[in-house]
């Protein structure tokens, strides 16, 4: 599948509403894929869920990225209609916007030998760090004290596009040629960058108070550790 698909949330996360015109329709058993000229719906990808919507008033079901064409799932077909409106779960987006800060935030904030290394990963309800090996609970503490600190110390977090040439500074997960990409870069406020494809608030006061939840080591030595964010609403 040779299309690739703009990726409009890359720019702005924030955008709920949009029409977009069906290229390409496939159909397996009872499920219809939509191919559109663009999107602004996130895909699922090993760090983050996909988002949740309607097009046409029709639920989708999934959001998948084959080669760089991304496919729009629903149990029904979009009929006649060469242009169609799509519409984001904005709750469920928001939330996940969120959560995938929140674990950018902690991963500057982990122990300075894991910095390089550390992973995350964002689920509907919780999100992860993976790191090569165990921590204390005293330093999880301590990264969390510092992290809900500069949640209501309410930092920039700012996307943009460069390469290891065009952006200053050590990057995490930096593209080591300057011929290839841009590479997309999350940059929080004085505290570090990354590069990152995900949806992303655009400061840290949006994210709210995190919360430890657990955490455990993996058979592969990993550990992880399992972070939530406090709903409105709840006390601690």
């Amino acid at each position: 599948m040779a299309t690739q698909t703009p990726q409009l949330f890359l720019t702005n996360s924030y955008w709920t509403e949009f029409r977009a015109e069906i290229l390409q329709v496939f159909q397996k058993e009872n499920y219809f894929a939509y191919l559109l000229d663009q999107t602004f719906f996130h895909p699922q990808t090993n760090q983050q869920p996909y988002d949740k919507g309607l097009i046409n008033g029709f639920e989708v079901t999934e959001v998948v990225k084959i080669e760089g064409a991304v496919l729009h799932v629903t149990k029904e077909r979009v009929e006649n209609d060469a242009i169609v409106f799509c519409e984001i779960d904005w709750d469920f987006r928001y939330f996940l916007m969120k959560q995938h800060s929140a674990s950018h935030l902690l991963s500057c904030l982990v122990p300075n030998k894991f910095k390089k290394t550390v992973l995350h990963k964002v689920f509907p309800e919780w999100f992860s760090l993976f790191l090569a090996e165990k921590i204390s609970q005293k330093e999880i503490d301590l990264m969390l004290e510092k992290a809900n600190g500069f949640v209501s110390k309410n930092l920039k977090i700012e996307t943009y596009f460069g390469t290891k040439c065009t952006v200053e500074g050590k990057i995490k997960g930096m593209d080591p040629s300057c011929e290839t990409g841009p590479n997309r870069i999350v940059e929080i406020e004085n505290l570090g960058k990354e590069v990152c494809y995900g949806t992303h608030v655009n400061e840290t006061s949006e994210i709210g108070t995190i919360l430890f939840d657990s955490c455990l080591t993996l058979p592969d030595g990993t550990f992880k550790i399992n972070f939530s964010l406090e709903k409105q609403g709840e006390t601690c």
